[in-house]
């Protein structure tokens, strides 16, 4: 969610939108609540709008490891603009829709994923060894400055994970 002027006849209105996919995979906006003139203040606007997301879409462990303390001035605006849309009835959460997917050789082409991944195992243990043999040490002694070790250590150690 996000906090937009928009420009009408009668002066500026603050909106609270949010983005979503339609069923076509588009880009989209619509507005959550209009807050008419609203002097929210700029550098609170973008908190205020993930913590109105978070309760609308009711994400309690978001923010896991983190305690976030708003300011009152925020907190204020945060519980207003709940209580304006419960009370107004006309939000509801949008409901991912996915496009139909194309299946190519037996795999569903919208349905394959990839996040970043590490291969935290690997790499420990490699670390560990560059430094039981003291590499380091016998780079420097070899002429290596202390960034040319560093950057061979990221070197070894980046290619080691993927050999194992």
């Amino acid at each position: 969610m996000f906090f937009r002027n928009k420009k009408t006849k009668t002066g500026v209105v603050l909106k609270l939108l949010e983005s979503y996919r339609d069923h076509e995979g588009v880009p989209r906006h619509r507005t959550v609540t209009s807050l008419g003139n609203a002097a929210i203040p700029i550098k609170e606007r973008k908190i205020i709008a993930r913590e109105v997301d978070r309760i609308l879409y009711n994400k309690p462990d978001q923010y896991p490891l983190i305690k976030i303390e708003f300011s009152k001035i925020a907190s204020e605006w945060i519980d207003k603009i709940i209580r304006k849309v419960t009370n107004e009835g006309k939000w509801s959460p949008v409901k991912e829709s996915k496009k139909t997917s194309e299946c190519i050789d037996g795999v569903l082409q919208n349905e394959v994923e990839h996040t970043n991944t590490t291969l935290l195992g690997p790499v420990l243990a490699g670390w560990e060894a560059w430094k039981s043999l003291r590499m380091e040490e016998h780079l420097l002694t070899a002429g290596f400055s202390k960034p040319q070790c560093d950057t061979a250590a990221i070197s070894v150690l980046h290619g080691s994970a993927f050999f194992t």
